[in-house]
């Protein structure tokens, strides 16, 4: 397996012993090989992952939560709108210029989510 990771409009490495890769807590993209850690950027630095085909297809987006709002009787709705300042959009929204997300969560879960905060979300394919 191959990852290519994004950084910048037209500036790109592939890591052709790459086996998979991980977003950290700080938003920094880890490239993972068969040995361990095969190269890391920093958040801001990588603005999209892509892997050859083998195994599962993941995309990764910056979210803003929008807002937050009584669902029902110890729920809350958190909606998510495409963080477009965040040059890790700019990839995929040249393609899908659009996104956004509700989910429906307890209200204890709910809150840990902040209003107007950034979220990483990834996307992963499953078998």
């Amino acid at each position: 397996m191959s990852i290519t990771v994004q950084h910048g409009k037209d500036d790109s490495t592939t890591h052709s012993n790459a086996t998979k890769w991980h977003v950290d807590d700080d938003e920094r993209l880890h490239i993972i090989g068969p040995s361990g850690n095969i190269a890391s950027y920093n958040r801001g630095y990588w603005a999209n992952v892509q892997h050859d085909g083998s195994g599962n297809a993941q995309t990764t987006a910056v979210a803003t939560l929008s807002s937050k709002g009584e669902s029902s009787a110890g729920q809350t709705q958190l909606s998510f709108n495409a963080d477009y300042n965040d040059e890790r959009n700019k990839a995929w929204a040249k393609y899908t210029p659009g996104l956004s997300v509700i989910m429906h969560v307890t209200d204890e879960v709910a809150e840990t989510f902040e209003a107007g905060a950034r979220y990483l979300l990834t996307f992963q394919q499953q078998d």
